[in-house]
């Protein structure tokens, strides 16, 4: 996953789901995520939710990906906004179609996830190399200590397999479906300026992930003062939700990608 990370910043969108296998508690386990996986053993792995406890080789990794991303979509989606206020996380994003429907299921759900997470020490079965080489591992005790986890799943909303009626019965092509979330971010974060919102359109029958999209979390509870103050003309404004303004007063909208103070 660090190796998907560095090569495809902009469109790999990998969750790392902890768990015990030993009986004990992992300090990082998300109940209502990980034990929805389907996964068997761990390390273990599944794309879209449709290779569910796929034993997937590191060296294969890319090609599944690759593989993946050729079958393409039928839904254009975007995360619109992802912002801290008060302890909660709020998103908006778009999605538009390529059908009409009547009785369509698709749904949306939401999974926040930290970066730079440290101080648990991870079980390495590499230790020694017995099972060959694992990108150092080999060469590292049986309790590595040093750990950086990325991408850990920390907070889901609303279920594992989304809300009916998020995403409305009735499709037409082409025409623009909203939806929005707010998570409560755990106490168990560590560093707030180190979140990312992860959106997942999830078709209700199959469960498939028909298509995600990512977004670095701005923190605004991180913001001291904001003493500026702008005329924004005719620039396209927000609110700290992601919602467009067509009429801004006094207060704190997004104009052109940065924080601004009316």
């Amino acid at each position: 996953m660090e190796q998907m990370r560095e090569k495809y910043p902009d469109s790999f969108i990998g969750i790392a789901a902890h768990t015990s296998v030993t009986g004990g508690t992992d300090p990082m386990h998300l109940a209502n995520y990980a034990n929805y996986l389907g996964i068997d053993g761990f390390p273990g792995c599944t794309l879209d939710r449709t290779y569910k406890g796929l034993e997937v080789d590191p060296e294969a990794f890319e090609y599944y990906y690759q593989f993946m991303r050729a079958q393409g979509t039928y839904a254009d989606f975007t995360l619109l906004s992802a912002i801290l206020q008060d302890g909660k996380v709020t998103g908006q994003v778009e999605a538009s179609f390529d059908f009409d429907a009547e009785n369509a299921d698709m749904r949306m759900t939401y999974v926040l996830v930290e970066d730079g997470v440290t101080g648990y020490t991870q079980s390495n079965y590499y230790a020694g190399g017995a099972y060959g080489e694992m990108g150092g591992f080999e060469n590292k005790p049986e309790k590595v200590k040093d750990m950086v986890f990325n991408d850990v799943a920390r907070a889901l909303a609303p279920s594992f397999s989304g809300t009916v009626g998020s995403i409305p019965a009735t499709i037409k092509m082409g025409e623009t479906y909203t939806n929005e979330v707010t998570i409560d971010v755990p106490t168990k974060v560590q560093d707030r300026n180190k979140l990312t919102l992860v959106a997942l359109l999830v078709d209700g029958p199959s469960g498939e992930i028909i298509n995600a999209h990512k977004m670095k979390v701005d923190n605004l509870d991180a913001i001291e003062s904001v003493s500026e103050s702008k005329t924004i003309g005719d620039s396209r404004v927000f609110n700290i939700n992601g919602q467009r303004v067509s009429t801004p007063k006094a207060g704190l909208y997004i104009v052109n990608g940065k924080k601004v103070v009316l």
